[in-house]
């Protein structure tokens, strides 16, 4: 009779904690806007009513296929049209994420570096706050460590059953956030692997099988020609083809800057609710021993594989990017890596600890790691970025709800730039109809109409405010 494997289903248990961890917060006004990701929302919703090909490659935006929506809409099909529902759909990922990343370090090292690095994954408050966004990115994540464990079996196993999975995964993935760049990851990384596994012949009868479903899962492709085309026109876009530098150096800069992401971070935005570096200061510290412990071992072949994947995915998504920094949405994929190396250096230390204090040890180190990105989580990171306009307005809003107040009248000027429709799908997703609100502009004020409300403006208003204060005399709350 097999042996049950106590560590898998010690994870499985955590990674059910981490979707709870995950949620905190989930329906707070602080995680409720980050510029461009509500119209997810919508085409979701849009997709229960008027269902489209979900191998359709224009979905909510010109450069975004339809099949991570179909997710989002199953989510609130199930549970229904509202924040909750949404935002679950990307943060349920961290369960097959951190299946998949167990299996995959545990086929790699060992089952105590794969239960170090999961524990550690499923503590990152990047992930805690990003996973919260209601952009369907999350999945690609999932597919990209997913092919990391795939390729270890096809090396292990040799059978047609893990290729063709393997050139299905990479198939779906193309139909996914920055998908289309992966075979320039994983074709290499399989090579890699299978290189004196198999004799050439065999490597090159892997590759094709690979190939073959790959290609199968881009026929959709030739049933709309004209819409593929924009596809590839809109993704260029943000590509190398259109680049946002002018001096190709940056290139070198930004592939540098990969490899120092979880030390540094090079977004000059912070948003995605993510500031400072990728880990916390314990798994820095950890990652930093971890990566010389790598680079040390790096002729056995477990350290070799996890270097020369880490290599191509650094100097892929480096040469890729059309910016002239590392945006938070790539530097999710060097996350892997970086609880690996964490792992790692946590696990060289469990060895040189003597038996008797090496749990309670690793125990103390884990607990202070979750603590560290609590913290960031949800309070960190707030203090390092500024809120904007549409947060402070779901503030009032939720406040207002708790406080039963109603008649509210927000005063914009004409050259305010808030998307009022975004507005008006936040109100339903986070039940906030329930009171009267309106958005009213300072080129049609009509000081009689607000007897009966309560007025705010945006503190960045300038114009609104003193519009408003020099045409009607009422006291107006600035928020």
């Amino acid at each position: 009779m097999k042996k049950i494997d106590t560590s898998f289903i010690f994870i499985a248990t955590t990674s059910i904690v981490a979707v709870l961890y995950f949620s905190i917060g989930v329906n707070s006004w602080k995680f409720s806007y980050v510029g461009d990701e509500w119209i997810f929302y919508t085409f979701a919703k849009n997709l229960l009513k008027n269902p489209v090909n979900p191998f359709h490659l224009q979905g909510a935006y010109p450069e975004t296929p339809v099949l991570g929506s179909y997710i989002q809409a199953f989510f609130l099909k199930l549970l229904g049209e509202n924040n909750f529902a949404w935002r679950l759909s990307n943060i349920i990922c961290i369960i097959p994420l951190s299946i998949f990343f167990y299996l995959f370090l545990n086929k790699l090292f060992n089952k105590k570096v794969a239960v170090l690095g999961t524990l550690t994954m499923q503590s990152s408050f990047y992930l805690a706050n990003f996973f919260k966004i209601g952009k369907p990115i999350p999945l690609s994540l999932v597919l990209f460590v997913a092919l990391l464990y795939l390729g270890l079996k096809c090396a292990e196993k040799k059978s047609n059953l893990f290729l063709l999975l393997y050139g299905a995964i990479l198939g779906i993935s193309f139909y996914i956030y920055i998908g289309p760049i992966f075979p320039v990851i994983f074709i290499p990384y399989l090579v890699f692997i299978l290189i004196g596994k198999m004799n050439f012949k065999q490597l090159v009868a892997s590759f094709l099988k690979v190939a073959i479903v790959y290609i199968l899962f881009m026929s959709p492709l030739l049933i709309d020609i004209n819409s593929s085309k924009s596809y590839f026109m809109q993704v260029s876009k943000k590509s190398i083809v259109k680049k946002e530098y002018t001096n190709n150096w940056q290139m070198v800069t930004n592939i540098g800057h990969n490899f120092l992401l979880f030390y540094k971070n090079y977004d000059y935005m912070y948003n995605h609710f993510v500031s400072g570096p990728y880990l916390d200061l314990i798994s820095r510290i950890a990652a930093c021993v971890g990566t010389i412990y790598c680079l040390i071992n790096w002729e056995k072949r477990s350290y070799c594989i996890l270097l020369a994947s880490y290599f191509l995915t650094a100097l892929t998504i480096g040469i890729t990017s059309p910016y002239p920094y590392a945006p938070t949405t790539r530097g999710l994929f060097f996350l892997p890596f970086g609880f690996t190396l964490a792992a790692l250096g946590i696990y060289v230390l469990y060895l040189r600890l003597s038996r008797t204090i090496r749990p309670l040890s690793i125990i103390l180190i884990l607990g202070a790691v979750f603590g560290l990105n609590y913290y960031q989580s949800q309070i960190g990171v707030f203090a390092e970025v500024p809120q904007n306009d549409t947060m402070r307005i779901m503030r009032f809003l939720q406040e207002s709800k708790k406080n039963e107040k109603n008649n509210i009248v927000l005063i914009v000027s004409p050259s305010n730039n808030l998307n009022q429709f975004n507005i008006k799908e936040m109100r339903q997703a986070y039940n906030l109809q329930d009171f009267n609100f309106k958005i009213s502009s300072t080129n049609e004020l009509n000081c009689s109409d607000y007897n009966n409300s309560a007025l705010i403006v945006l503190r960045t208003d300038k114009e609104a405010i003193n519009t408003f204060t020099r045409v009607c005399s009422k006291k107006i709350s600035e928020i």
